[in-house]
Parts: C-alpha cells; sequence; structure tokens
C-alpha cells in the first residue's frame, strides 16, 4: 500500500512541474473558460519584445495588466461569437487574406517588433483582431457598438486570475 501511495505521489510531483514547465496551468478564468499561462506569457513576451525593439520605455506593470485585459476581453468576444455560432473560419479567413496579401514583410514584422514567427503573430495579434471585427459587424447590423457590449459584458464577467498580482471587479482589474 505505501508503495503504491508513493508511486502516486512522484507521479502528481512529475506531472506538476510538467505542467509548470510548460506553462500548462490555468492563469485565466472567463465565464468558465479557462486561458492558459502559455497564452499569456507568449502574448507578455511579444509586448517585452516590442518594447525592446523599438526603444521605449515600458512599464511592467502596465504591460501585464495589458495583456489580462486583452486576453479577457479576446474570451468574451470568442464565447460571444460562439453564443452566435458564428463559425470561427469567418475570422480565420479574414487573417488568412491579410497574411497572404504580404506574406514576407509581415512575417519580418513580427519578427522584428514582437520575436514572434508568423503563426504566433497570427494568433496573438491578428486572429483577436479579426473576431472582434467579425463582432463589431454583426452588432451593428443589430444597432448595437463593440465598445458598449465590451463595457456591459465585462460588468456581467465572472473573471479569476491566478499567480498574479490582480483581481476582476464590476468590470475592472485591480492590483491585489
Amino acid at each position: 500500500m505505501k508503495k503504491y501511495f508513493f508511486i502516486a505521489i512522484i507521479l502528481a510531483a512529475a506531472i506538476f512541474y510538467l505542467a509548470v514547465y510548460f506553462n500548462f496551468y490555468p492563469m485565466l478564468k472567463v465565464n468558465g473558460d479557462f486561458v492558459l499561462a502559455r497564452e499569456y506569457y507568449a502574448r507578455l513576451g511579444g509586448l517585452e519584445f516590442y518594447g525592446r525593439a523599438t526603444g521605449e520605455e515600458t512599464d511592467e506593470n502596465i504591460i501585464s495588466r495589458g495583456v489580462i485585459l486583452s486576453l479577457i476581453i479576446d474570451k468574451l468576444v470568442s464565447q460571444e461569437l460562439s453564443q452566435r455560432q458564428v463559425s470561427p473560419n469567418e475570422a480565420e479567413k479574414r487573417v488568412s487574406d491579410a497574411v497572404a496579401s504580404d506574406p514576407t514583410n509581415l512575417e519580418n514584422a513580427a519578427r522584428k517588433l514582437y520575436g514572434w514567427n508568423i503563426k504566433e503573430f497570427e494568433r496573438f495579434s491578428l486572429l483577436p483582431q479579426a473576431r472582434r471585427d467579425v463582432l463589431a459587424e454583426k452588432l451593428a447590423l443589430e444597432g448595437a457598438d463593440l465598445s458598449e457590449w465590451l463595457a456591459r459584458k465585462a460588468l456581467e464577467a465572472e473573471v479569476k486570475i491566478y499567480f498574479l498580482p490582480y483581481y476582476w471587479e464590476l468590470g475592472n482589474l485591480f492590483e491585489k
């Protein structure tokens, strides 16, 4: 019995180590959907790289808050598009079209400004913007505005933030 308990402890420790090593643990929970640490750190790294590449002085706290807010907004937009049964292909097609127009220059810019390859640039920058554009068009057909919709959804959102010195309350991000 002790042998199995010891093996279970070793296995749990190994799984925990791998999850931490590969950033495969939740950083945010937005209305029940998780955002993994790997997504947070990849975006954070890109913005820090951007600051160094452009020579802009950046405040780590502002960058971190911006990344958290962008992840929350992207998750809210994705959830709304899913709820409206809008195919993810609609946003992905827009990204493909944008990349196809000038792939070499876009890839060079992504690498020089953010340190990302083209797939990372599509995933972290172009695709979230394309989803917002699709939702803005759907809302405009109903006579609604994306900014107002986001403000309302942010107030209603249930957001949990793990392992970071922030918390979410009434649609705002606060330091703990």
